[in-house]
């Protein structure tokens, strides 16, 4: 058993180093040039955001103060 729980935290830990390291994942971030480690797609991520906003349209009345309304557009 002791074997068997060294072997699962060495995977564990070595596989994201490994990522990391290979730059697998990693794209380089358009504003700051900082290397990024991505676990979802853009696609994915475009997904959920729509998927997000529809619930929030969903639960939500849209204002009918002008002052925000403005403020959102700007």
């Amino acid at each position: 058993m002791f074997g068997q729980s060294w072997l699962l935290l060495f995977i564990l830990f070595l596989c994201p180093v490994v990522l990391i390291v290979s730059g697998t994942g990693c794209q380089t971030a358009p504003v700051t040039g900082r290397r990024q480690l991505l676990t979802v797609t853009e696609a994915e991520e475009n997904r959920l955001g729509l998927t997000a906003y529809q619930d929030i349209l969903q639960k939500e009345t849209i204002t009918e103060n002008k002052d925000y309304q403005e403020m959102v557009e700007r």
